[in-house]
């Protein structure tokens, strides 16, 4: 599972611009400066040549690793491509399964959507499928190992409105507390208690 990005000099002259590397995008167009290659592996990033990146970028680089990742997975030609697609089936049916071949069996191992091999022999997607259908519809995505979200500057959505936590429960999931009157009427508890 290699991804791999190539960026070049924009300016005429080759020289880079100082561009901030406060942000992963901002850290991608500053190595695109200075011409540099970019390959996602896995959770691997490979950035060269080396003789290009000051200790700035170094740190930068190890800082927003995470981000990068991310970003570079998200121009494969393989999440494009299932992008474009999931684009499509998500503006004729908002109920849509997002699916590449649709009709492929829910086995561990197998992506449910395209059919390529799952990490672990879990079940569910692939990881171009899972960062596809999410950019698709516009969802942030969060890098593993990072709180910031990596493509905010690609994509940034307002945060949806949340319900009051009376009705949607504790933070693991259980159901909101039912009043007393309800706990008694269900006989979840006893009218003595």
């Amino acid at each position: 599972m290699s991804t791999t990005m190539t960026v070049s000099t924009s300016s005429a002259t080759g020289a880079p611009r100082n561009v901030p590397t406060t942000s992963p995008v901002a850290l991608l167009c500053a190595l695109e400066e200075r011409g540099c290659d970019l390959a996602a592996v896995a959770s691997r990033l490979r950035v060269w040549p080396a003789s290009r990146l000051t200790e700035t970028l170094r740190a930068a680089i190890r800082k927003h690793r995470a981000a990068l990742i991310v970003l570079v997975q998200g121009c494969d030609p393989g999440v494009v491509s299932r992008r474009q697609l999931f684009a499509s089936q998500w503006a004729l049916d908002r109920n849509t399964s997002f699916q590449v071949c649709p009709g492929l069996p829910y086995e561990p191992g197998q992506c449910f959507s395209c059919g390529d091999p799952v990490e672990d022999a879990r079940y569910g997607r692939c990881w171009r499928c899972s960062l596809a259908w999410r950019l698709a519809v516009g969802i942030p995505v969060v890098a593993e190992d990072d709180a910031t979200r990596a493509t905010a500057d690609i994509n940034p959505l307002p945060e949806p409105p949340r319900a009051p936590a009376s009705l949607v429960g504790d933070q693991r999931g259980r159901a909101p507390p039912r009043p007393a009157s309800q706990q008694t009427e269900l006989g979840l508890v006893s009218a003595s208690d």
